[in-house]
């Protein structure tokens, strides 16, 4: 792995002070309480690097209205593009291995007010062998889609919230890519990733999103059937079956958002305490309960009340002189 980072800062020089950190050379060395030597590399330190995921949440990952950590995700997908196009793939992409730095100032040219520092190379490889057969060899292709994946999991890892809200963590996720559509479509990485890799994952982890999209390819399906004038063949009996079938899994994901909820509520306790969540549960559920019991009492007099004043009126009414005096009356 040492070699490989060796390897990976000598074809990089030109980047070094910028993009990657300055290399100064591979060391066998021997560490206090050990006997074996090892590999170690020798590189400057980044003054002012600040962890990624806090950066992301400072310019608002987390908001479902925050826009400001969309430049920031924007440059990664740019530099991971530009390692791609200068020959090298297969970087370990996650939040320990990006580093952000601010910047003095910036300019046109450059108007993000941070830079992006990457660490840790020692999986990379290569992005293009002489032959095609090397290329299929060292599945360069799924090693590239993976690092564009990778990127994209990060920003769902950036924007997580509690695990109940996930839905909106991933919307929050593809609003960046909405953003870059509508704003920027003529980047290069976007546009060489956008079709290919990213647009098929719109519906990842969101259960609605995913309905949603199967009901619109099934309508799609539906006119083309229509167009072509070939008429639904299914029976009364299988759409019934179909119905049925959606609902189980209506009910499956009910399901399973309740379990989501109960994580949340254990996670809760984890955090605040048992001892807090059980008063504060006890308090809502004797407030419930007293004002179940209020309520029946109330209702109970009520009909008491109700049954004794019929009583009474009757029996006025079967008593000798309300009759008599009825008798007069008529």
């Amino acid at each position: 792995m040492a070699w490989t980072e060796n390897w990976v800062y000598d074809k990089f020089s030109n980047l070094q002070g910028t993009t990657i950190p300055r290399f100064y050379g591979t060391f066998m060395i021997r560490l206090p309480n050990s006997k074996e030597d090892i590999f170690a590399v020798a590189m400057s330190y980044i003054e002012g690097a600040g962890k990624l995921k806090d950066r992301f949440i400072d310019l608002g990952s987390m908001d479902n209205f925050g826009q400001k950590w969309y430049s920031l995700a924007r440059e990664i997908f740019s530099k991971v593009y530009d390692f791609h196009q200068m020959g090298l793939c297969g970087i370990d992409i996650n939040s320990g291995n990006i580093l952000v730095v601010d910047k003095p100032s910036s300019s046109r040219e450059n108007p993000n007010p941070f830079s992006v520092n990457f660490i840790d190379f020692a999986t990379a490889r290569p992005s293009s062998f002489p032959s095609d057969e090397e290329n299929e060899k060292h599945c360069i292709n799924y090693v590239m889609k993976e690092d564009v994946l990778s990127i994209d999991e990060l920003l769902i890892s950036m924007c997580e919230t509690p695990r109940h809200m996930e839905y909106q963590w991933v919307r929050r996720r593809w609003g960046f890519y909405t953003w870059m559509e509508r704003e920027h479509p003529d980047d290069a990485w976007f546009q060489a990733w956008w079709e290919k890799y990213l647009k098929p994952r719109e519906d990842l982890y969101d259960r609605i999103a995913q309905r949603h999209n199967k009901r619109r390819k099934e309508m799609k399906a539906r006119i083309a059937m229509i167009a072509q004038g070939k008429k639904e063949r299914a029976s009364g009996m299988e759409r019934v079956v179909a119905r049925l079938k959606e609902a189980k899994k209506l009910k499956m994901i009910k399901k399973w958002e309740r379990i989501d909820r109960h994580s949340a509520l254990n996670e809760a306790i984890e955090i605040i305490g048992r001892d807090k969540v059980r008063n504060i549960l006890a308090k809502d559920i004797a407030r419930g309960w007293m004002q179940h019991f209020t309520e029946r009492y109330l209702r109970k007099t009520h009909k008491i009340w109700e049954m004794k004043r019929r009583k009474r009126e009757k029996a006025r009414k079967n008593s000798p002189i309300y009759q008599i005096r009825n008798f007069f009356s008529l």
